[in-house]
């Protein structure tokens, strides 16, 4: 099996495996998108990507976004981090690498998710809003995100989970309770009541 995917592209991203399931077993697919000013081998050992993917039994693909001016990865979404207007399709990039590891990996089309921190939540969002390629994005965990894209309409609905520190005093907490009623909203699943969100000074 593959260890890096993207090599047309000229920016490959590393593939994990679990050690132990055989490779004809279909397993979930994680994407997993780093920081602004990160990189993907650092955020996997920050997360502990290469345990969680021994424990639980899933493949984890990690990219990089591309560097600016200064040496910083960033990945372009819609609110943030692309200071300098580099032309870069991280949209279409990361597309073309999900298509990819469905073709060239033994995974699971139906247990695709993506998993991004700040700038890399913001991309995670935006990816799961706007990837119109056959199949979804199951699922995906936004970290210290924000920013869900304007128009976001999901042709199925998508799982999501919204992890946010209350003493972020780069991303504020509020932004991810904001980005949470925005997605509740944009996936038609308003409950019987309005969800109640804890204040941020009752938060552990």
């Amino acid at each position: 099996l593959p260890v890096l995917l993207g090599l047309d592209s000229g920016r490959p991203a590393e593939v994990l495996y679990p050690s132990h399931i055989p490779h004809e077993h279909n397993l979930p697919l994680v994407l997993v998108l780093h920081a602004w000013g990160s990189n993907a081998t650092y955020h996997a050992s920050y997360l502990g990507v290469t345990d969680r993917v021994q424990k639980f039994n899933f493949i984890a693909l990690l990219p990089n976004g591309i560097k600016n001016s200064k040496g910083f990865r960033f990945w372009n979404a819609p609110a943030c981090c692309n200071r300098e207007n580099i032309a870069v399709d991280d949209l279409g990039y990361l597309t073309d690498l999900l298509n990819e590891a469905k073709r060239k990996l033994p995974v699971d089309p139906e247990k695709i998710f993506v998993m991004g921190h700040s700038n890399g939540g913001q991309m995670a969002l935006y990816l799961t809003c706007r990837y119109k390629e056959p199949g979804r994005i199951g699922g995906l965990v936004s970290i210290a995100g924000f920013g869900l894209p304007p128009g976001c309409q999901l042709p199925q609905p998508s799982s999501a989970l919204f992890v946010h520190g209350t003493h972020d005093d780069i991303v504020p907490y509020e932004s991810s309770v904001q980005v949470f009623n925005e997605w509740v909203v944009c996936q038609d699943c308003l409950p019987d009541r309005s969800p109640e969100l804890p204040p941020s000074s009752t938060v552990a």
